[in-house]
């Protein structure tokens, strides 16, 4: 499972990490550069606790990493953003994946969208039963049941 933890440190620069929790536990920063290349808000970088460019970015970039599925990331950053980056606390935070993943199962079931092959191919974090279960009985991954 991952998580994303965000630190503004002293000075007012800002770190967002990425913690890997699995058989080996590893910590890695998230860099703004590849959702940057997808769409970009903010060339100052990351931010959070209020709506603009920067959360924008963050939201982005976040969608991006954790579900390694840009048509995903670019759909639903705006709502993350609203809903999660925009409320998140100045100084520290943290979002677990579990939120993450529940948050696009959510989106998608509400949008009614279905998941052509290449989105579920590439979108490994949303197991079918989860999706199930946030769009009331839909499956979205209609014939694309792994969790991998």
């Amino acid at each position: 499972m991952k998580r994303y933890i965000g630190i503004r440190c002293i000075d007012g620069t800002r770190r967002v990490d990425v913690v890997l929790e699995g058989r080996r536990f590893r910590v890695r920063a998230l860099r703004p550069d590849r959702s940057l290349k997808l769409l970009e808000h903010s060339r100052d970088g990351f931010e959070w606790g209020y709506a603009g460019s920067g959360p924008a970015q963050l939201a982005l970039a976040i969608l991006l990493d954790y579900m390694a599925c840009p048509q995903i990331a670019l759909r639903f950053h705006q709502e993350f953003k609203s809903r999660f980056i925009a409320q998140l606390p100045q100084n520290r935070w943290e979002i677990n994946g579990t939120k993450i993943r529940d948050f696009v199962a959510a989106e998608l079931a509400k949008s009614r969208i279905r998941a052509v092959p290449e989105i579920a191919a590439n979108c490994g974090e949303i197991s079918t039963a989860s999706a199930q279960s946030a769009g009331g009985g839909m499956n979205i991954f209609h014939g694309f049941g792994s969790n991998r």
